[in-house]
């Protein structure tokens, strides 16, 4: 496995960021001094700012993944702040497709290996689990709680997408007793 497709693992695990937006990500989005992803509604889904922490581990692999970049870049003679690059210096998100050079990877590597189900939202998937796993559920109580001073549109949407989480972690009875 290549160095930047386990950085891109490493950084869809550890943020739960969509692939798409791992292809967007610039230099610009992280901040090494905070230890921040600090994400711009260009590059999200739903186009709403977005900080997210990230550990020393992964700012460290960024850190050595920029600077890769930076003599790729410069032996191709492409200019752009992608953290994550193709071998021709290239942003790694084909605009005529939802695919990326990274989703290719996954199915790459899970063929090679014969691993089921592995791409991308399954790592967000895990992301998620291991979010619950480590007591989330008392923030997401917390939401549900705070969710009452929204509009009857956003409180409708919010508990719609709980309801979905809840679902997908077989959380449905636990979530239910709550009402």
């Amino acid at each position: 496995m290549g160095f930047r497709d386990s950085i891109a693992i490493l950084t869809l695990y550890k943020t739960g960021i969509r692939i798409r937006t791992l292809g967007e990500l610039r230099e610009r989005h992280i901040d090494f001094d905070n230890r921040t992803l600090n994400l711009d509604g260009q590059i999200l889904k739903n186009h709403d700012y977005l900080k997210l922490p990230i550990d020393e581990e992964l700012a460290e692999s960024l850190k050595a993944l920029i600077a890769q970049n930076k003599k790729i870049r410069a032996h191709c003679g492409t200019r752009n702040e992608y953290v994550f690059i193709t071998q021709t210096g290239r942003g790694i998100n084909n605009s005529n497709s939802n695919t990326n050079a990274i989703s290719k990877q996954l199915s790459k590597y899970a063929d090679r290996y014969d691993l089921n189900n592995i791409n991308a939202h399954a790592i967000r998937r895990t992301f998620a689990k291991n979010l619950l796993n480590r007591g989330a559920t008392d923030l997401i109580l917390l939401v549900i709680n705070l969710v009452f001073n929204f509009s009857p549109i956003r409180f409708k949407r919010i508990l719609l997408f709980l309801f979905g989480v809840f679902w997908y972690f077989g959380l449905v009875y636990s979530y239910c007793s709550l009402l």
